[in-house]
């Protein structure tokens, strides 16, 4: 599809998930083809990231457990396209929380999230609350309060930053 654009790769991009959108009440959850759409978006315009956003969020489902790896590919490649972004590895990680059950793949994105500078003081808590889930990272959970503590400028973050420590 690329290759027939001459040039207007951005515009054929947005009517893709235009048509994304609108196919998201039709679709069944189990037609294969509905996560190719963000795959050829993500082909046209790979700085465009609502798309990223979406399928992160929609794709993924407990009824059909094959939807995990399509939307962690979909999310691995606006990790690549957009690195400094932390929403989409945090979107994977409640993805793989909730509808995974996965402990070591939710704490692998929380980490790829809590590392982006950009990212905000609850996604620092989310990896501080899930790390304190297995008592041998005690100590990590531990220390990464007490950053958030030293480092938030919130008072309210600070505020539950010390009922945590207090509780470790």
């Amino acid at each position: 599809v690329r290759h027939f654009t001459f040039g207007f790769q951005n515009v054929l991009a947005y009517y893709y998930w235009i048509t994304a959108v609108q196919a998201l009440n039709k679709w069944d959850r189990k037609d294969a083809y509905f996560p190719e759409y963000f795959r050829i978006i993500a082909t046209l315009d790979s700085k465009f990231e609502y798309p990223y956003f979406f399928a992160t969020l929609i794709i993924p489902n407990k009824h059909n457990p094959e939807s995990l790896p399509i939307a962690a590919s979909i999310a691995e490649a606006g990790m690549k396209a957009l690195p400094e972004n932390w929403e989409i590895p945090f979107y994977m990680a409640m993805q793989y929380r909730i509808v995974g059950k996965s402990d070591e793949r939710t704490l692998h994105y929380l980490n790829i999230a809590a590392g982006k500078q950009s990212s905000p003081d609850y996604v620092h808590t989310t990896l501080a609350i899930n790390l304190m889930k297995d008592s041998s990272e005690y100590d990590r959970s531990r220390s990464l309060f007490v950053t958030i503590l030293e480092t938030s400028d919130n008072d309210e973050t600070k505020h539950i930053v010390k009922e945590r420590i207090a509780l470790l």
